[in-house]
């Protein structure tokens, strides 16, 4: 059985690889993760791509995440066993905070599929472009909220931060329709105030989902992150920029400059 897990990006087939494409027309049964543009299928079709299943009805509002999960992942292992060469599209980049990717690639042996990961344009690309910020000008750091609470990760503020799915802090249900719903964004703030002043300005950053669309931003000082709850939802991210570094390693700049 053969399965390929494809990036489609995050503004539909606007930044569908040419890869991707040629992937989903040798596939012979093709379904799709939930939240993706309603024209999705029509945009597919001008490509010459077959009909998509939209699983999005299994991905149900208020439900625990994993049991989400393991209904897609029971269809998708389902289809495999029916039509041998499946092609599964995830907005994105699959690799990056997708559960059902990890399930895959941890059963694969096991359940004998042929697993290829087609790489998307991820929400980090996006939203780097959106900010107009070189990752690696001040460093970056992507983690997942629920993951930096419950691990304790040190910050390092000189850092930039990308802290994903506050959509979701401090429960394990997933509301989409209402990601204020069971919401605990003042466990965040909390945490972060070990690290950062009050007065440190945070950002949430949603990039275009839809061709001719705009990037949406909304900021706050960290002491009042709570009035940014009403603007999480699913394609939010809490972006924090580095504070300015106030010193540096003297004898290894003149190593950078040549001066001996």
């Amino acid at each position: 059985m053969r399965l390929a897990v494809i990036g489609l990006g995050i503004c539909g087939t606007q930044q569908l690889s040419l890869e991707g494409r040629n992937r989903l027309l040798q596939s012979k049964k093709i379904g799709c993760l939930p939240i993706v543009p309603s024209t999705l299928c029509e945009s597919l079709g001008e490509l010459g791509i077959p009909p998509i299943e939209d699983l999005g009805t299994l991905y149900q509002d208020g439900d625990v995440d994993e049991v989400n999960y393991q209904r897609l992942f029971d269809k998708v292992i389902a289809d495999c066993c029916k039509y041998e060469n499946v092609a599964l599209l995830v907005p994105g980049h699959p690799r990056i905070g997708v559960t059902l990717v990890q399930w895959l690639e941890a059963r694969k042996q096991e359940l004998q599929i042929e697993l290829e990961v087609f790489p998307g344009i991820s929400s980090f690309d996006t939203m780097i472009n959106d900010l107009s910020r070189d990752p690696l000008e001040r460093g970056s750091v992507l983690v997942d909220a629920n993951r930096l609470l419950l691990f304790e990760y040190q910050i390092e503020p000189l850092l930039d931060y990308y802290i994903y799915h506050v959509c979701s802090i401090g429960t394990p249900r997933v509301y989409f329709k209402n990601a204020s719903t069971e919401n605990r964004l003042h466990i965040l703030k909390k945490y972060l105030l070990r690290f950062y002043q009050p007065s440190k300005q945070v950002f949430l950053v949603t990039s275009p989902c839809e061709p001719q669309s705009n990037a949406q931003f909304f900021e706050a000082r960290l002491e009042q992150m709570e009035t940014l709850l009403d603007y999480v939802h699913f394609g939010t991210t809490l972006y924090i920029p580095s504070i300015t570094p106030k010193q540096l390693n003297k004898e290894y700049l003149s190593i950078l400059r040549g001066i001996s």
